[in-house]
C-alpha cells in the first residue's frame, strides 16, 4: 500500500490546533450518490484546519448503488436507465482543490472509470445506496466488479460506511433498519479487502439516541434528515457526518490530532461561502453545545464502529 510522503506535523495537544509545519495533501475520489455529498461536502474545511489539503472529486450518480456502479462504469452520460429500481437517474460530478480553491465547483461529466483516470488516488471511497445498505444480496457481485475495476488502475481500496436512509416510518427501528444496516457492513468489510472504514452511519444513529441532536431536521420521527425525509439536513446533521470521516482520515494520517475542539461551525453563511453541494434544507443546529456533542459522537463512533451506544 502506497501512500503520500510526508511528514508529520506538530500540534499543540491543548487546543488541537497544527503548527506551521509541512502539510499533508490527500487526493480523494468518491464513487457514490447524494448521500456521499451530504457526508464530505464539509470534509475539506474540516480537514484543512488540520493541516490536510485534499483534492476531491464526487462522481455522483442519483440514487446510485453498487449494482448502478458496477453497470455504468464507463457511461458518462448525464442521464441513463438506472439498476433494480428503474426510471431515467441523473449524474453529477462535483470537485475542490483546497490548495487553491476555498469552494466546491460543478465539474465536467464523466465516466466512473475516467475519473478514476484521473490520477494517482490517495482514497477512493465506496457507498450503497439507500434502502440496500441492510440487504447482504445486493452489494454481490457488484462490489467485487468495482473493486477488480480499481485494482486495474491503483492499488487503493477504501471504502466508507454508508448511512441508510428510512424511506417510510415503518422502517424507522433499531432492529428493522440500524442494526441491520450495520450487521451488513460488518460482514461486507470484513469479508472484502478494504483499508478504511467511515463510520458515518454509526455516528448518525447514535445522534439519534440523543434527545438534543435527534429531532435536528425531522423532528416527526427523529432522524436527522432533511424535509425530503432522505437527506441529512444542512448544518449539525451534515457536519457529524463530515467529523466522522474526517477523524477516520486523521487516525489514519495524522493520529495526534482529533476532531474534538474542531473549530468549524457550519452557519447558513459559512455554507454558502464554500458552495455547500445539495443544500438540503437549511442549516440547523449550530451552537457551541451541539458542535460539541457531534465531535464527541464522531469520535466515539470511530471507537465502536458497529455498535448504536451512544
Amino acid at each position: 500500500m502506497l501512500f503520500n510522503s510526508c511528514s508529520i506535523p506538530a500540534t499543540d495537544p491543548e487546543n488541537n490546533e497544527v503548527d506551521d509545519v509541512e502539510t499533508i495533501h490527500l487526493s480523494i475520489c468518491v464513487l457514490g450518490n447524494s448521500y456521499s455529498c451530504d457526508s464530505f461536502s464539509y470534509l475539506p474545511f474540516i480537514l484543512k484546519e488540520y493541516g490536510i489539503t485534499t483534492n476531491i472529486h464526487i462522481y455522483f450518480r442519483g440514487n446510485g448503488s453498487l449494482h448502478d456502479l458496477s453497470e455504468q462504469w464507463y457511461d458518462s452520460s448525464q442521464t441513463s436507465v438506472a439498476d433494480i429500481d428503474g426510471g431515467q437517474r441523473y449524474r453529477l460530478h462535483f470537485s475542490i482543490d483546497t490548495r487553491k480553491e476555498d469552494k466546491w465547483i460543478k465539474d465536467k461529466l464523466m465516466s466512473a472509470h475516467d475519473m478514476l483516470m484521473l490520477e494517482k488516488w490517495d482514497i477512493i471511497t465506496l457507498q450503497q445506496g439507500g434502502n440496500r445498505a441492510k440487504i447482504p444480496e445486493t452489494y454481490v457481485p457488484y462490489l467485487q466488479d468495482i473493486i477488480n475495476h480499481i485494482d486495474s488502475v491503483c492499488n487503493y481500496k477504501y471504502v466508507r460506511t454508508w448511512f441508510m436512509a428510512y424511506n417510510n416510518a415503518s422502517e424507522n427501528s433499531k432492529e428493522g433498519s440500524c442494526e441491520a444496516s450495520l450487521s451488513t457492513q460488518f460482514d461486507i468489510t470484513h469479508n472484502y479487502p478494504f483499508d478504511l472504514v467511515l463510520p458515518v452511519a454509526t455516528a448518525v444513529f447514535n445522534c439519534q439516541q440523543t434527545e438534543t441532536l435527534a429531532v435536528l431536521g425531522d423532528s416527526r420521527y427523529k432522524r436527522m434528515y432533511a424535509p425530503d425525509n432522505e437527506h441529512l439536513q444542512e448544518g449539525l446533521p451534515c457536519y457529524v457526518a463530515a467529523l466522522t470521516i474526517a477523524e477516520a482520515i486523521l487516525r489514519k494520517y495524522k493520529p495526534e490530532c482529533s476532531v474534538l475542539g474542531n473549530k468549524i461551525r457550519p452557519t447558513s453563511s459559512w455554507i454558502e461561502l464554500v458552495n455547500g453541494i445539495l443544500r438540503d434544507g437549511e442549516s440547523t443546529g449550530v451552537n457551541e453545545y451541539n458542535c460539541n456533542l457531534a465531535q464527541c459522537i464522531a469520535f466515539y463512533s470511530n471507537d465502536h464502529m458497529y455498535e448504536i451506544s451512544y
